[in-house]
């Protein structure tokens, strides 16, 4: 259990700082569909893009997070 404690904190600490790169209509996607639950159409609506270009941002988007939190837990090589 205190692995998993550590790993998680590590984790989110990891997270904190990608997301501190993510700027934008990205950053705006992201903070409406995770931060205020909001369905893509309505932000699709708010940033001015299409459902399928929105859904195309949240995707690319989740994949560099993911990248880029995989790197970060790696360390240095």
């Amino acid at each position: 259990r205190i692995r998993y404690a550590s790993h998680t904190g590590g984790l989110r600490d990891a997270l904190r700082a990608c997301l501190t790169k993510v700027d934008g209509d990205a950053r705006r996607i992201l903070e409406l569909r995770y931060g205020g639950k909001t369905d893509v159409a309505k932000i699709a609506r708010a940033v001015g893009r299409t459902v399928q270009a929105s859904y195309a941002i949240l995707k690319r988007t989740k994949e560099l997070l993911r990248e880029c939190v995989q790197r970060r837990l790696a360390g240095p090589l």
